[in-house]
């Protein structure tokens, strides 16, 4: 099962006025959404996201990453990275195993040439750190 972009509801908010915004994840952009009373940038307030989508495995949890990749506001970033960093220590380690299973297959892709200029950096940069580690790192599950 795919999720449906009316799976995920994307609430912004203006900093400048408090006007709110609601969208399906459908039409969510990375440029800037503008507030329609004073043209200001509205950030990502919250997300909702249904029952359905909650219940996805694999393909469908990796959209709901990337959409809320694709609609984050850097302040956002820090409270995922806080979410995750001070989670359970062995659910850290499986998410880092998972995190470095993708570093191994984007730096295939400098192998077979399956990036260009968006994605480049990060191509280059997993191709270096698996040249790095590759041999000494161990991730055991505990």
């Amino acid at each position: 099962m795919k999720v449906h972009p009316k799976d995920v509801v994307v609430h912004y908010e203006c900093p400048k006025c408090g006007e709110r915004k609601a969208v399906y994840l459908g039409v969510v952009w990375t440029e800037p959404t503008k507030c329609v009373k004073c043209e200001e940038n509205m950030y990502v307030e919250s997300f909702d996201v249904s029952e359905r989508a909650l219940s996805e495995k694999g393909e469908g949890v990796a959209r709901l990453l990337m959409s809320y990749v694709n609609a984050f506001h850097l302040s956002d970033e820090k409270e995922f990275i806080n979410g995750c960093v001070y989670e359970h220590r062995t659910l850290q380690q499986n998410l880092f195993r998972m995190i470095y299973k993708m570093i191994q297959e984007w730096a295939k892709m400098s192998i077979d040439g399956r990036f260009d200029l968006r994605n480049e950096g990060t191509v280059n940069a997993c191709r270096k750190i698996v040249t790095i580690l590759d041999r000494e790192i161990a991730l055991p599950f505990i």
